[in-house]
């Protein structure tokens, strides 16, 4: 695993926003990438049950087109630490991802995590 694991994190709330309005919420132990060729995607596992879901792939902000803003699915990352300071937020847009490259992605060896919580997060 690479990247960085922050201690101070209590809280990790996932939200994603779907074109047609609706909000689904996790309650998460941790968030992370994983990468196929080029392409990054976001990974994330769930508090109760421990499943792990590939939520999509990053989209860079300059890649979607203005009018396109509406229909693409966004994703809220809340990491509540601690202390006030330890509070951070993450914001990304998502392309949709084929069943191919999400089995290629959890079966691959290049998880990148973002934070975890309590340090439980397994791939």
């Amino acid at each position: 695993m690479l990247g960085t694991i922050s201690e101070n994190t209590c809280r990790l709330n996932i939200y994603l926003s779907r074109p047609e309005a609706s909000i689904r919420s996790f309650a998460a132990d941790g968030w992370g990438y994983g990468q196929v060729s080029d392409r990054k995607c976001l990974i994330i596992q769930e508090s109760g049950s421990k499943t792990i879901h590939v939520l999509g792939i990053i989209m860079p902000r300059h890649k979607v087109p203005k009018e396109d803003l509406d229909l693409v699915k966004r994703v809220r990352i809340v990491e509540q630490g601690l202390k006030p300071e330890d509070h951070r937020e993450w914001n990304f847009f998502l392309d949709d991802i084929d069943d191919t490259t999400r089995r290629q992605i959890l079966s691959g060896p290049h998880v990148e995590p973002g934070a975890l919580v309590g340090g439980d997060l397994h791939f």
